[in-house]
């Protein structure tokens, strides 16, 4: 079983994997960054890839 999908059992320590789940994160915004209109208007302008995406957080 993939490590990002074990679920917790209460009274057995395991708990999933949480680099599984920031690795799966990662994917995620870097292919939700490649879709953003925005983001293909600068790579139409500055040719590249997009490697490494952050999520910025509201304050």
């Amino acid at each position: 079983m993939n490590a990002a999908l074990t679920p917790f059992v209460p009274g057995t320590g395991a708990r999933p994997s949480t680099a599984g789940v920031a690795a799966s994160k990662a994917v995620d915004l870097r292919d939700a960054a490649a879709k953003n209109p925005a983001v293909q208007a600068i790579l139409e302008i500055f040719p590249g890839e997009v490697r490494g995406v952050t999520e910025l957080k509201d304050s």
